[in-house]
């Protein structure tokens, strides 16, 4: 749900109610790399490129050839 809800505000010009779910959603599940790809690339669309590097690093460590984190 909160990923749906991630979803319609980023499409919806809200990146900061997108990051807030997303964040919400990694807490309760933080093995969800794909949560974390999201994250990256919600990171890199707000232009905090540090952020979405560390983020699809961690994908990349966990999922080595997860083609959208590289």
């Amino acid at each position: 749900a909160l990923r749906r809800v991630a979803a319609v505000a980023w499409r919806g010009v809200r990146p900061d109610l997108a990051r807030r779910a997303l964040e919400a959603a990694r807490r309760a599940v933080p093995q969800d790399l794909d949560l974390l790809s999201e994250l990256g690339a919600l990171s890199l669309a707000e232009g905090r490129a540090a952020d979405a590097l560390a983020l699809y690093g961690q994908v990349v460590a966990r999922r080595p050839g997860d083609l959208e984190a590289m």
